[in-house]
């Protein structure tokens, strides 16, 4: 019986990096099956006793079939919905996001010319001047 390892789990046993095994499942060079969302990897019952002869442990054991016996197909399918929408309210939250980025980086840029206009008025303006002592002085002012 063939033995189906996760990625990870075979890139342990054959000792190479998971980049290089992605690259490999790819361009199709090694057998493979989707089981809920992950790639699992064909390992030959030939290399799987070679193994097992070579290492001297126990023999090893499919994970993915473990995990099928504890879950609930329902289940399942529940937290796939649920993960599905919470991905949805993400996405929804980060486009409303997005769009306030937008507008507000919209209303600082006129917020800027706004004070750019400003100021080149109080420059262009006649500066007040000050009153002298004698106006001060001055009882009419008073």
């Amino acid at each position: 019986m063939d033995l189906w390892l996760s990625v990870i789990d075979y890139a342990v046993v054959k000792k190479v990096s998971i980049s290089t095994l992605r690259r490999r499942i790819k361009s199709q060079s090694l057998e493979t099956k989707i089981d809920n969302g992950r790639y699992l990897i064909r390992i030959p019952q030939s290399e799987v006793d070679t193994f097992e002869k070579n290492m001297q442990f126990e023999p090893l054991q499919n994970r993915s079939e473990d995990r099928k016996s504890d879950t609930n197909p329902a289940l399942s399918a529940s937290i796939q919905d649920l993960i599905q929408e919470l991905k949805s309210a993400y996405s929804q939250i980060l486009s409303e996001k997005e769009t306030m980025i937008t507008q507000l980086k919209s209303e600082v840029e006129i917020l800027k010319h706004i004070n750019l206009f400003l100021e080149q008025q109080i420059m262009n303006s006649p500066q007040p001047s000050l009153p002298t002592k004698d106006q001060y002085l001055d009882p009419d002012l008073i």
